[in-house]
C-alpha cells in the first residue's frame, strides 16, 4: 500500500513537472517573440536615429549654407549702408528694415529645423534605451526562473 501510494505520488510529481516544463517552454517562446520583437524594434529605431542623423547633418548644412547667407546679407548690407548715406534718410531706413527682417526669418528657421530634429533624435535614443532596459530585466528575470527550477536548455 505504502508503495501504491509513493507510485502516485511519484506520478503527480511527474505530471506537476510536465506542467512546469510546459509553462516554462511557453514562457521561453513568450521570451523569444519579445526578443524578436525588441530586435525588431531596436532596428527600427536604429534605421530611425540614421534617418534622423542624416536629417540633423542636412540641416546643419542648409544652416551652414543659411549663415553663408547671412554673412553675403550682412556685407551686402553694410554696402547699401555706405553707398545709402548719400540716399535721403526713410529710405535708408526703409532698404535696412526689409534686409533685417528677411535675415531674421531666415535665421529663425534655420534654428527651429535644427531644433526640432534634435529633439527627435533624443526621443529616439531615450525609446531605445527604455526598450533595451526592459528587456535586459525580463532576460534576467527569466534565467531566474529557469534557475530556480533546474531547468537546463537543451542545444
Amino acid at each position: 500500500m505504502r508503495a501504491n501510494e509513493d507510485g502516485q505520488r511519484v506520478s503527480q510529481l511527474e505530471a506537476a513537472l510536465l506542467i512546469c516544463k510546459e509553462e516554462l517552454t511557453g514562457y521561453i517562446d513568450k521570451l523569444d517573440g519579445m526578443r524578436d520583437r525588441h530586435e525588431k524594434d531596436l532596428q527600427s529605431k536604429k534605421t530611425e536615429m540614421k534617418k534622423l542623423e542624416k536629417q540633423l547633418k542636412q540641416a546643419k548644412e542648409e544652416l551652414e549654407t543659411v549663415a553663408d547667407q547671412v554673412l553675403e546679407l550682412k556685407q551686402a548690407l553694410n554696402e547699401r549702408q555706405q553707398s545709402a548715406s548719400r540716399m535721403a534718410e526713410g529710405q535708408l531706413e526703409n532698404q535696412v528694415s526689409h534686409l533685417e527682417t528677411g535675415l531674421n526669418h531666415i535665421t529663425t528657421e534655420a534654428e527651429n529645423d535644427a531644433a526640432m530634429i534634435e529633439k527627435k533624435l533624443h526621443q529616439a535614443c531615450m525609446d531605445l534605451e527604455d526598450r533595451t532596459t526592459q528587456l535586459t530585466e525580463i532576460t534576467t528575470t527569466l534565467r531566474y526562473l529557469l534557475l530556480l527550477e533546474g531547468y537546463q536548455p537543451q542545444n
